[in-house]
């Protein structure tokens, strides 16, 4: 008995004779799986096959199954920048997701963003608000079900005022004169 998946193929050996020239090979369901004149066998859909091989001294059936290919699975998903953003109020970082899937290939996934301390666009784009903090970037990806999800860290930097200098720091006025003060933070 041989198990395949969809579009998978193999070829079958007889056990009885070595030689491969001469030989009549058929398939039961050639839809499920067609057989090539020297034992190659390729899955075509779902279903059951017997494959017979015969010539002079060889008579052999061989069961094969066919099923349908596996879905491919997330085997991970990550946000990046992961950790370390340090931002001031009203300052941006862009994130980013990557989906590892476990067929190799390359999806569309759709991932919503959500954020603590600032705002975040639907491409992932954070703007850090006037307070400051340590605050979350939450990715999703509704790719698996329950839906999966990686969350970064942002520090949210508001400068504080430390100093004002008044310039000049003295001044003499005569009366009814003015004089132009600056301030400077």
């Amino acid at each position: 008995t041989y198990n395949l998946t969809v579009g998978q193929s193999i070829r079958i050996n007889p056990t009885t004779t070595s030689r491969t020239n001469r030989l009549r090979w058929t398939s039961s369901n050639g839809s499920v799986a067609s057989v090539s004149s020297s034992g190659g066998v390729s899955a075509r859909a779902v279903g059951a096959s017997t494959v017979t091989v015969s010539g002079t001294g060889v008579s052999e059936s061989y069961l094969v199954n066919v099923a349908p290919v596996p879905s491919a699975t997330v085997t991970s998903f990550s946000l990046t920048p992961a950790a370390g953003v340090t931002l001031n109020a009203g300052q941006t970082q862009q994130f980013a997701t990557s989906t590892t899937w476990s067929d190799g290939q390359t999806r569309t996934s759709t991932v919503t963003y959500s954020a603590t301390g600032g705002t975040i666009s639907s491409t992932g784009l954070y703007t850090a608000g006037s307070v400051a903090g340590t605050f979350m970037v939450i990715a999703s990806c509704a790719c698996t079900t329950p839906a999966i999800a990686d969350t970064a860290f942002v520090s949210v930097v508001v400068p504080q005022l430390t100093r004002l200098t008044v310039s000049p720091k003295t001044a003499s006025v005569a009366a009814g004169a003015t004089q132009q003060f600056a301030v400077s933070a």
